[in-house]
């Protein structure tokens, strides 16, 4: 006969395994997804495009809290437990976020993708190998004890200088004036991909 005990950790488990399955579809990860799949590649201005590129490199990166890469963009996870094994319980969850305007090379042309925060098909992983220094700084700035470091569990997400990424966004193409370059010249355009308020800025990986 199934104990009440097993039977509870067995709900508690498919319970577990149904949320994060559902959370994987209808999720902000699964929104994002669903979004890369949509849009246009040609850009046209005042159109919600979908481009992939390359990252260049900006002039001050980001530096990422729990790995130290420099980057673009990222978010970075930790979970803090009081007690350990099987009787530990969850004490915290951390998280911090920050993005940059960057570059993006599209075939020969450079866009900028123009925003400070983007909803994110990513998945976070663990820096490997861990780096004590950065995680205790992280654990620290969020107002716990550097005890907790060790139990804990991080993951980060970054997009670097080299990464070929997926964006969505609205593009917005704006005349250049040529300037005082000679009558060959040509007026040159220059093309931002900006959040619009039915489409954030969404970024995945490149196809």
């Amino acid at each position: 006969m199934v104990s009440f005990k097993l039977l509870s950790v067995i709900v508690f488990g498919v319970a577990s395994a149904a949320a994060a399955v559902s959370n994987e579809i209808w999720g902000p990860r699964g929104k994002a997804r669903r979004r890369l799949r949509t849009g246009v590649t040609a850009i046209a201005d005042r159109t919600i495009v979908t481009v992939s590129g390359t990252v260049r490199a900006p002039a001050q990166p980001l530096v990422a809290p729990l790995s130290g890469r420099p980057c673009v963009l990222y978010q970075s996870f930790g979970r803090i437990y009081d007690g350990a094994g099987r009787s530990r319980t969850l004490r915290a969850t951390l998280e911090r976020r920050e993005m940059i305007s960057f570059e993006l090379e599209i075939e020969g042309r450079t866009v900028i993708i123009d925003g400070t925060t983007a909803e994110i098909d990513l998945r976070p992983a663990p820096t490997i190998p861990r780096k004590l220094e950065l995680e205790v700084a992280f654990v620290t700035s969020a107002g716990h004890s550097v005890d907790y470091v060790r139990g804990g569990g991080f993951e980060e997400i970054t997009i670097a200088p080299g990464d070929k990424i997926r964006v969505q966004g609205m593009a917005i193409v704006e005349a250049e004036l040529p300037g005082e370059r000679g009558y060959r010249d040509e007026t040159m355009t220059k093309v931002r991909i900006v959040a619009h308020d039915q489409h954030p800025l969404t970024i995945g990986v490149a196809r």
